[in-house]
This record gives structure tokens, C-alpha cells and sequence, in this order.
């Protein structure tokens, strides 16, 4: 990888507008996610959170402005290309594919990263989540919902990215679970991995990151340090509802 290319964030979307239909949901929303920084984005449920992940990975058909990966630019191209530049997803709702055992649905996805490397081994993936150990040879809808999730990170893990995206991460799930849902995010981002992480636990997501995002009706409201985020008691209530 050339010097530039190192040193370039791993996700930088500038002036990025999208619509579903006629409806125009993000106006000129500016993102960035710095080489194994950690980034939260937060705000109310319909305030184009998922839009605005949705469009910089391609998924998002009506959309303008200009997204970089690692200092390529990416706008129009196919979620599958963008995918290959280190970027993997993590979506609401898991994805996984249920007629496929744990096995299975881990094996599917492993490759190496862009520049050859292959940290994330299917041994280290299941020491990230023992409890798939026992599980391995389960359709992947015999599982419960944390250990579907547990799934649907660790396959993304599988094809060794720069950068984890992770839509609503605990949505549905125990208390407990969540905790170790969340432990497993901190060790990640230990590991030195960039992450863009959604969720409604805002206090979770503002403990786990370096930097945050806060949207409303599509537009960015505050971006700024999470620990000061996680301070200001006014701010949380005016955009969360906290």
C-alpha cells in the first residue's frame, strides 16, 4: 500500500445527500474515520443514521457527494468492490445465512485483507466467541439472538478489514449478552481495528469510542470527543431524548 494510502482515513464522506424515492433524508452530512479510531454515530430513531452508513458502503442507490476508502474514491461503485477495499458490515438484523451452519457461515467469508494480511483466523475468531465453539455444526437460525450476532461479527471479521461497520449491535438482546457483545467491540477496537459503530445504548457507544456523531433530520448536529459527549447531560437530552 502506498504511504498516502496508509495514511489516508480508512472512511471520509463529504457533503453526502440521500433519498429514498422523493423524500431527500441526508443533507450534506460530512463523516470521517481515522486509522483505528473508533467512531460512534448517534441520534433519535429516523434521523438518517442507517442512510448515511448505507451510502457510504453503496448500498444506498439514490445518493450524491464524494466518499473516499483509504483515499480511493468510491462514490457509484458496487457494495461488493467497496467491500474488497477492508470494509466489512455488520448489519441490522445480522444477515446471517440461516441454512448454513456456524462453520459454514464463518468459512464463507474468510480472505485476506487488502494488503495480504490474515489476522483474524477462524481460530481467533472463535476465541473472540467461545460459545460458537460449541455451536459450530448449528444452522445459523438454531441460534439464539446473541449468538447470532456473536455470528454476524465474527463473519465479518473473517475477511480481515480495516474497518468494522456495525448497525445496531445490540438491538434485541439481554442485558447480559449485551455486555459481552460490548466487551467483544473493545477488544476489537483494541486490537487496533477503525470502527464506525449505531446503536440506541448511547452510553455503551459513547464508552467505546474515541470520537462521536450526533444527527438529526439528516443533517450533523455535534461531532466531537465521546467523553465530553457522555458529559453533557443537556445535549443527550436535547438529541436522545435522554
Amino acid at each position: 500500500m502506498p504511504p498516502a494510502e496508509r495514511a489516508a482515513p480508512n472512511l471520509l464522506a463529504r457533503d453526502i445527500h440521500g433519498f429514498y424515492g422523493d423524500s431527500h433524508i441526508l443533507h450534506g452530512v460530512d463523516l470521517i474515520v481515522g486509522r483505528g479510531e473508533s467512531v460512534g454515530l448517534l441520534g433519535r430513531n429516523g434521523m438518517g443514521k442507517s442512510t448515511l452508513i448505507k451510502s457510504c458502503l453503496g448500498l444506498q442507490a439514490k445518493m450524491s457527494g464524494e466518499i473516499k476508502v483509504g483515499g480511493t474514491r468510491v462514490d457509484g461503485w458496487r457494495p461488493e468492490r467497496i467491500a474488497r477495499l477492508g470494509v466489512a458490515y455488520v448489519p441490522e438484523g445480522r444477515g446471517i445465512f440461516s441454512s448454513l451452519s456456524v462453520l459454514e457461515n464463518l468459512k464463507v467469508a474468510a480472505r485476506r485483507g487488502p494488503d495480504g494480511r490474515q489476522d483474524w483466523s477462524l481460530d481467533r475468531v472463535l476465541d473472540l466467541f467461545p460459545r460458537l465453539v460449541e455451536r459450530l455444526g448449528n444452522g445459523g437460525a438454531q441460534l439464539s439472538g446473541g449468538e447470532q450476532q456473536m455470528l454476524s461479527i465474527g463473519r465479518a471479521l473473517m475477511t480481515n478489514p480495516d474497518l468494522l461497520v456495525i448497525d445496531e449491535v445490540t438491538e434485541g438482546l439481554a442485558p447480559l449478552v449485551m455486555r459481552e457483545i460490548w466487551a467483544t467491540v473493545d477488544r476489537v477496537k483494541e486490537a487496533g481495528m477503525a470502527c464506525l459503530l449505531v446503536d440506541r445504548n448511547y452510553r455503551s457507544v459513547l464508552e467505546s469510542t474515541d470520537r462521536c456523531y450526533f444527527m438529526e433530520k439528516g443533517r450533523v448536529v455535534w461531532e466531537g470527543a465521546s467523553p465530553e459527549a457522555l458529559a453533557d447531560r443537556d445535549m443527550l437530552a436535547r438529541y436522545l431524548g435522554v
